[in-house]
């Protein structure tokens, strides 16, 4: 009954999902998952976010108009006033507004009811808000989550189009596995004839007719094993890809990818002009280093100079007052400083620890691309003179099971060596699928780790760190200390 429903499962598997074979090349498929997987579509809405926060700072520095007005009842009379005013703030922090109004104050029979005005007015910090320092670093900020998000889109196009060649790789091995685990029962179906055959000639015990039932049976468990796995990663393959999980494709044999690896000490420049992780963190300090700036300079007065200048007219009729015939001026100073400025130095004493941190993060990512360039060198080669070797062996155990068979069909040797070498074919075969399939796999990841699997736009890559930023901490750093 077991043995039934084995090969039941093995030819029913296959049929599962019965839908139109479609051909699908390497390339194909990575096009189709840089297209539709729905990772990747969910941070480009991340994205999309990110861009209206900026266009949210970038509104802080266009005109702003406000129209306002009122109406007022009471017993005697009624007043009323309405005016507009348009404002534009600029990036030194200056504030220019320009507005005009028009009121009526309801009082019958006074000379002055009636007030028509046109003002011009400019703020100017002159210290703690003053430069675009300040005023422009929530635009800064803005334009650093941008370009945070545009890297990790980036970043996971490139985890994607990895995943997109180890699992298309991965069903190409499954598929030979397949194959040759199919055409390994057939040979124990051979195999199992003969002994059987043997064995009513006297020739051989039940126990070596078991022995090869055996066999059989594994070979028959093994076939069904690999076809699940099959269907299971060709399913994880359709989702990856945004694709129909009931598609089936017809998977293009993939060459050889031809790669010619840099030394250790190219890699790595390769690495650190390239990896976009590495780029994030700098930009991180970078962050970091402005935020020290912006804190230190939050230490300084809030002092602005506002001056006024006003045309206005008034009288009992709406003519007089709109002559605007008399005019004021004003010029002052305002102070909105807490002395003590406790918050504003414990700020900065933080943003200087958060700048130190960032600084470390950046020697421990440069370390870990160091370590991780040099690791997928030696795992290149690794995979690579695994191959050779696999090969080798896979050649050995082929004229092995040619011998074993050949001899124990000529009555030379018993059905233990055919089984010992058919079980070592198969493992040597299998080891020869894995062993090409992580050699391919080997050079992406390779690629990937010199950060050149897939091209990046050139302002998100890694801008080095120049030597005057970095003086610049350590003397922060100093002035922290000593406080």
């Amino acid at each position: 009954m077991r043995r039934v429903f084995l090969i039941a499962l093995i030819f029913v598997l296959p049929v599962l999902p019965v839908t139109a074979q479609e051909p699908l090349s390497l390339s194909g498929a990575i096009d189709a998952a840089l297209t539709q997987n729905r990772d990747l579509a969910r941070l480009a809405l991340a994205l999309e976010s990110a861009l209206l926060s900026r266009e949210g700072a970038e509104a802080d520095f266009a005109v702003t108009v406000k129209p306002g007005g009122s109406v007022n009842r009471n017993d005697d009379r009624t007043s009323y006033n309405y005016g507009v005013e348009a404002i534009r703030k600029f990036s030194w922090g200056t504030d220019l507004s320009l507005g005009g109004s028009i009121e009526d104050a309801g009082i019958e029979g006074s000379d002055v009811s009636k007030r028509d005005s046109v003002r011009v007015q400019v703020s100017q910090p002159l210290f703690r808000y003053a430069g675009p320092l300040v005023n422009l670093d929530k635009l800064v900020s803005a334009q650093s989550q941008v370009a945070a998000a545009r890297r990790n889109v980036e970043l996971k196009k490139t985890d994607l189009v990895l995943q997109v060649v180890e699992t298309y790789l991965d069903i190409l091995r499954l598929e030979r596995q397949l194959e040759a685990e199919k055409k390994s029962l057939e040979r124990s179906d051979g195999l199992l004839r003969l002994t059987r055959a043997r064995e009513a000639q006297g020739r051989v015990s039940r126990v070596d007719t078991l022995r090869v039932e055996l066999q059989r049976g594994q070979a028959e468990g093994r076939v069904a094993s690999t076809q699940e796995r099959l269907s299971a990663a060709r399913l994880d393959f359709s989702e990856l890809i945004g694709g129909d999980v009931q598609a089936v494709y017809t998977f293009e044999p993939v060459p050889d990818l031809v790669l010619e690896p840099p030394s250790a000490e190219d890699g790595v420049r390769i690495a650190l002009s390239n990896r976009l992780d590495y780029a994030q963190v700098l930009q991180d300090y970078r962050d970091a280093e402005r935020g020290v700036s912006v804190s230190r300079r939050f230490l300084l007065p809030d002092i602005r100079v506002v001056s006024r200048y006003e045309k206005f007219g008034e009288g009992a009729t709406g003519s007089e007052a709109s002559d605007l015939s008399e005019d004021q001026w004003f010029v002052g100073l305002q102070a909105t400083t807490d002395l003590p400025m406790r918050q504003e130095r414990i700020s900065y004493k933080q943003s200087v620890v958060s700048e130190q941190r960032a600084r470390e993060d950046v020697d421990i990512s440069e370390v870990f691309v160091r370590r991780q360039v040099q690791q997928q060198l030696l795992a290149f080669d690794r995979a690579k003179a695994e191959v050779v070797i696999a090969e080798k062996n896979l050649d050995a155990a082929a004229s092995r099971v040619r011998l074993a068979r050949r001899l124990f069909e000529v009555g030379r040797s018993d059905n233990f060596s055919v089984t010992d070498a058919e079980d070592a074919f198969r493992t040597a075969e299998n080891a020869f699928f894995s062993a090409r399939a992580e050699a391919s796999a080997a050079a992406y990841r390779l690629l990937r780790a010199l950060g050149s699997l897939i091209e990046y736009p050139e302002d998100l890559k890694p801008k080095p760190l120049q030597a005057e930023s970095l003086a610049m901490t350590e003397s922060f750093a100093a002035e922290s200390s000593g406080e």
